[in-house]
């Protein structure tokens, strides 16, 4: 879908809206 990069910024934003 997106180069790794983009997901690793996707997961990052992830990580940060559930901290859990």
């Amino acid at each position: 879908v997106g180069s790794p990069d983009e997901n690793a910024r996707l997961l990052a934003a992830l990580k940060l809206a559930l901290p859990d």
